[in-house]
């Protein structure tokens, strides 16, 4: 599949990036017309603390499905956790659809020039793994209206349901996720730098390769696991993790404030709903599909359990799910990475067919 690759600064301010891929098509218009096409945001992995747009997890197979339907694929870097925070994620992804809901942009001006320019109507998401939350942020009513995805497909993702066991509770000292590289003493240096957060403030992008990101910082997801306290890192409250596992599940969600729901993306009950001074209806639940393994240890299914069912009570009129057995995190075989599970192909064709389906009606 052949496509141009544009390398764009969205948010200058903070100096982060997206690679936008753009298939190369033949317009002839005659009249300057320029050809709409659709998007798809793909959402990186790497537990909110590491990752890129263009690292070794960069979906090429399922960039170049979508390429082939001549769809642009933009891989967005956003502010990683620690030294930034949700708030900070939840600015950069309200910074990106304003972006690309203009005409103006460079990005804009790039795709006028291939005579193409984006179809704000046809937008989709896809977050992987920890991409997921930001994926799950773009559907917020806040974000800009006539840019907000018309689909999301969520593969294995973070998001679902922060107030799990998993996320809160404090581990054995030697019990770590699996599959995830871990480096103790990068973690500490990074953990006791007095100047670490000052250096590294608006950190965008820790590049993985096999065996993580070069200063260690995947480390932070698996030390924040064992210690039961990523929500305090994503909040930036200090101590909410531990007042959260001293109640039990079910009354956790009393603990927290407002604001803090709305970072988390929580989709309250309709019981537990908090009266406002003036309700306004949210948009219509956005179609998805969600695909997680059954033996997911990183980022149990139970994130997307709740997921699915969260939109069932809000009356989705799509949501398609896919529990694929045998499989652990990113439907790789269950303490076999990095193999996948047979047919993993065939799942995610689903998703894309699922994905197009969507684009083609909006």
């Amino acid at each position: 599949m052949t496509y141009d690759k544009f390398t764009i600064t969205y948010d200058p301010t903070h100096n982060i990036q997206l690679d936008a891929h753009v298939p190369k098509i033949e317009v002839n218009d005659d009249n300057g017309n320029l050809k709409n096409l659709p998007a798809v945001v793909s959402f990186h992995g790497g537990g909110l603390v590491a990752g890129s747009k263009d690292d070794l997890y960069f979906p090429r197979d399922l960039a170049d499905k979508f390429l082939s339907q001549n769809v642009i694929f933009i891989s967005p870097n956003y502010r990683l956790l620690y030294p930034s925070t949700g708030y900070d994620i939840l600015a950069d992804v309200h910074v990106l659809f304003d972006y690309l809901a203009s005409d103006t942009s460079e990005l804009g001006q790039l795709l006028a020039q291939k005579n193409t320019r984006l179809d704000i109507n046809r937008i989709g998401v896809i977050g992987f793994s920890g991409g997921n939350y930001p994926a799950r942020i773009s559907l917020m009513d806040s974000i800009n209206p006539l840019s907000r995805p018309k689909v999301h497909w969520n593969l294995y993702g973070m998001g679902g349901d922060f107030l799990l066991d998993h996320w809160i509770n404090v581990k054995p000292p030697d019990e770590y996720v699996p599959d995830l590289t871990f480096f103790k003493e990068k973690v500490e240096g990074i953990l006791n730098d007095p100047k670490y957060k000052r250096e590294t403030k608006g950190l965008s992008e820790a590049h993985l390769g096999a065996e993580g990101d070069e200063r260690g910082r995947m480390g932070l997801f698996v030390w924040f696991i064992n210690q039961g306290n990523i929500l305090d890192v994503l909040l930036d409250q200090p101590g909410l993790s531990a007042r959260l596992r001293s109640v039990p599940y079910d009354q956790r969600i009393e603990l927290l404030n407002d604001e803090q729901i709305k970072i988390l993306s929580i989709i309250l009950p309709i019981t537990q709903r908090r009266p406002t001074p003036t309700p306004t209806p949210g948009p219509t639940p956005t179609p998805t599909i969600i695909i997680h393994g059954e033996n997911d240890r990183i980022v149990p299914i139970e994130e997307s359990y709740k997921h699915h069912d969260d939109l069932k009570e809000l009356g989705a009129s799509k949501v398609k799910t896919i529990w694929v057995k045998d499989a652990g995190h990113g439907l790789f075989i269950d303490g076999q990475w990095p193999e996948f599970i047979p047919g993993v192909e065939s799942i995610t064709d689903q998703g894309v067919e699922f994905v197009m389906e969507e684009l083609n009606k909006a």
